[in-house]
């Protein structure tokens, strides 16, 4: 009985060692204690991904589900995700957060680490403001906002995942609905990256569809 208790030790302290490694391997709880001070909303999507060279899993906003924001007038933030992305083989983890930041009518969308240092930063095309009504010599007219970018999406959404794919960053496009009710829309639009190479950026937030105000 005695010979018996140095491996039931070792069983126990082993045991413990493999629910630490759990926790501390568990990206889920990974991301919440990391951004523990941004509250992250319980309603988010938690999603998890991998390919050969990594894992990625991350907390989504929801309402980006929805594809299209409409953001104030006034300058404003919108944090789109939390990310962590493990190389496989390696112990390195790089965790961030992704925010879509509009700022003197500028747009653009920002990457930071969990102490808030900018990582990367991909700006969106510079918008010249423009008429919010039809004119005589105006562009060609729709019944409805969807119905303006179905029609982009047939003649442009091509090439634009055709750059995004090549550059391993987001497209971005901007686009004037006018309807037929007399009112204009600007509308930016961003396409992400599907290439298997270009994973880490495809993966943070799906294709959005930002409409002024």
């Amino acid at each position: 009985m005695k010979k018996s208790t140095p491996f039931l030790l070792l069983l126990f302290f082993l045991s413990l060692l493999a629910c630490r490694e759990s926790k501390i391997g568990n990206p889920k709880q990974q991301l919440l204690e990391t951004f523990k001070s941004q509250n992250i909303d319980p309603s988010w999507n938690f999603e998890t991904t991998e390919n050969d060279s990594m894992e990625i899993a991350s907390f989504k906003n929801k309402s980006i589900r929805e594809q299209i924001l409409l953001l104030s007038s006034s300058d404003t933030s919108l944090v789109l995700d939390f990310v962590s992305v493990k190389k496989k083989g390696s112990s390195t983890t790089t965790i961030f957060k992704s925010e879509l930041i509009k700022h003197d009518s500028i747009f653009y969308i920002e990457r930071s680490d969990a102490a808030g240092k900018e990582i990367d930063k991909i700006m969106f095309p510079v918008i010249h403001k423009k008429p919010t009504t039809v004119t005589a010599a105006g562009p060609d007219l729709f019944t409805s906002v969807t119905a303006c970018l179905n029609d982009f999406m047939c003649k442009h959404r091509g090439e634009m995942q055709c750059q995004a794919n090549q550059t391993c960053r987001p497209a971005i496009g901007d686009v004037d609905c006018c309807l037929t009710n007399g009112q204009c829309i600007d509308i930016l639009i961003v396409i992400n990256p599907t290439k298997l190479l270009c994973s880490i950026l495809a993966d943070l937030n799906p294709d959005i569809l930002v409409l002024q105000q």
